[in-house]
């Protein structure tokens, strides 16, 4: 288990920043901020962050079943329709989640159901997969990271970006004594780089900042 979890750090390692890559463009591109102009390391590594806990999720519970199969030395068949039945299920979740909330947004739908093919026995019980990770959860860990997740990540982004526009679900900042801005509270759209943007609560077209400009900044969670 040890040894096959030391050829997973090097995939996490660049599925992380590319998982949080996925995540910047599609958010900053549904408000037509080009992001790549902006984006600095630290943004990667803060958004990679989240990716990092999913993947520390996914693989701790993967491991948690096989633990606490019968046979914990062996790959079996059994063993292996055990993990494949909840990784299905959960996927089943999802999916029905995405379809509730996603019905503007099809591609990312799309995306996420074409993404369960590559989790069936296709792929995890490869001779490949079986050659590389000896451990029945880690090769399923593997598929659920590489696959189903940037469809997830897709989703989540657009969706975040969906309750903005419509405003019906956001964060607001209260920006004060800012030379060419009106005191109130803005929509707040997020930081990248050394910027800040938001939006007018009344108007549209984003307004940049930086960051050491605005004196103050008060979160507060909006629902209508």
């Amino acid at each position: 288990m040890l040894d096959d979890i030391k050829k997973v750090l090097p995939l996490l390692t660049v599925w992380s920043p590319v998982s949080a890559l996925i995540y910047i463009l599609a958010y900053w591109c549904s408000f037509d901020i080009n992001p790549l102009i902006y984006i600095s390391l630290s943004d990667l590594l803060s958004y990679g962050g989240y990716s990092s806990v999913v993947a520390f999720c996914i693989i701790l519970s993967c491991a948690v079943v096989e633990f606490l199969s019968p046979k914990k030395r062996e790959i079996e068949k059994g063993h292996e329709k055990i993990i494949l039945k909840l990784a299905l299920f959960w996927f089943f979740i999802g999916g029905v989640v995405s379809l509730y909330f996603g019905l503007k947004y099809p591609l990312a739908v799309v995306g996420y159901f074409l993404s369960l093919i590559p989790i069936g026995n296709i792929l995890s019980s490869s001779k490949f997969m079986k050659e590389q990770f000896k451990t029945a959860a880690l090769r399923y860990a593997v598929c659920l990271l590489l696959f189903p997740s940037p469809a997830l990540i897709l989703f989540l982004a657009l969706s975040e970006a969906h309750n903005i526009n419509e405003k019906s679900s956001y964060m607001a900042v209260t920006i004060e004594n800012v030379t060419g801005m009106k005191n109130g509270e803005y929509i707040f759209l997020g930081k990248l780089g050394d910027s800040l943007f938001v939006l007018p609560e009344n108007g549209t077209g984003f307004i940049e900042l930086n960051r050491s400009v605005v004196p103050v900044l008060r979160y507060k969670k909006f629902n209508k």
